[in-house]
Protein backbone atom coordinates (compact mmCIF):
# COMPACT_ATOMS: atom_id res chain seq x y z
CA UNK A 1 0.00 0.00 0.00
CA UNK A 2 1.38 3.14 -0.81
CA UNK A 3 -1.60 5.61 0.27
CA UNK A 4 -4.85 5.56 2.27
CA UNK A 5 -7.35 8.58 1.41
CA UNK A 6 -9.74 9.50 3.89
CA UNK A 7 -12.15 10.77 1.20
CA UNK A 8 -12.38 11.56 -2.99
CA UNK A 9 -13.51 13.93 -5.14
CA UNK A 10 -16.44 13.71 -7.15
CA UNK A 11 -16.27 15.44 -10.70
CA UNK A 12 -17.43 18.97 -9.69
CA UNK A 13 -14.71 19.00 -7.45
CA UNK A 14 -16.49 18.25 -4.34
CA UNK A 15 -15.05 16.15 -1.31
CA UNK A 16 -16.78 12.62 -0.86
CA UNK A 17 -16.55 12.23 2.84
CA UNK A 18 -15.54 8.62 4.19
CA UNK A 19 -15.48 7.73 0.60
CA UNK A 20 -11.58 5.87 1.51
CA UNK A 21 -9.49 5.31 -1.44
CA UNK A 22 -6.11 2.94 -1.85
CA UNK A 23 -2.94 3.09 -3.66
CA UNK A 24 -1.08 0.48 -4.37
CA UNK A 25 2.75 0.21 -5.62
CA UNK A 26 3.28 -2.09 -8.39
CA UNK A 27 6.97 -3.30 -8.87
CA UNK A 28 7.23 -5.11 -12.51
CA UNK A 29 10.24 -6.54 -13.64
CA UNK A 30 10.59 -6.21 -17.38
CA UNK A 31 12.59 -8.57 -19.68
CA UNK A 32 16.23 -7.04 -21.05
CA UNK A 33 14.68 -4.99 -24.46
CA UNK A 34 11.23 -4.42 -23.72
CA UNK A 35 9.80 -2.06 -25.70
CA UNK A 36 5.63 -2.29 -24.23
CA UNK A 37 4.11 -3.02 -21.58
CA UNK A 38 0.09 -4.43 -22.45
CA UNK A 39 -1.76 -4.20 -18.89
CA UNK A 40 -5.14 -6.21 -18.27
CA UNK A 41 -8.72 -4.67 -19.04
CA UNK A 42 -10.36 -4.03 -15.86
CA UNK A 43 -12.78 -1.13 -14.77
CA UNK A 44 -11.74 -1.34 -11.22
CA UNK A 45 -8.26 -0.60 -11.88
CA UNK A 46 -6.92 3.01 -12.73
CA UNK A 47 -2.94 3.92 -13.40
CA UNK A 48 -1.67 6.79 -11.78
CA UNK A 49 1.75 6.75 -13.14
CA UNK A 50 4.75 4.62 -14.15
CA UNK A 51 8.43 5.04 -14.34
CA UNK A 52 11.04 2.72 -15.48
CA UNK A 53 14.30 2.49 -13.31
CA UNK A 54 17.37 0.45 -13.79
CA UNK A 55 17.75 -0.62 -10.57
CA UNK A 56 15.25 -1.64 -7.50
CA UNK A 57 13.33 1.15 -6.12
CA UNK A 58 16.08 3.81 -7.58
CA UNK A 59 16.53 4.85 -3.88
CA UNK A 60 12.78 6.43 -3.85
CA UNK A 61 11.18 6.66 -0.14
CA UNK A 62 7.85 8.50 0.94
CA UNK A 63 8.68 12.06 1.58
CA UNK A 64 6.18 12.27 4.21
CA UNK A 65 3.87 9.45 6.20
CA UNK A 66 1.93 6.93 4.55
CA UNK A 67 -0.96 7.76 6.53
CA UNK A 68 -2.39 10.73 8.00
CA UNK A 69 -2.69 10.68 11.88
CA UNK A 70 -5.67 12.83 13.65
CA UNK A 71 -4.03 15.64 15.88
CA UNK A 72 -7.72 15.22 18.04
CA UNK A 73 -10.85 13.91 17.45
CA UNK A 74 -13.82 16.67 18.09
CA UNK A 75 -17.79 15.32 18.40
CA UNK A 76 -20.65 17.62 18.64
Amino acid sequence: MAWVGTHRHDAQGRNEAYAFTHVFRVSLALPEGARTLALPEDDGVRLLGASVLRRDNGGVRPATPLIERPVAALVR
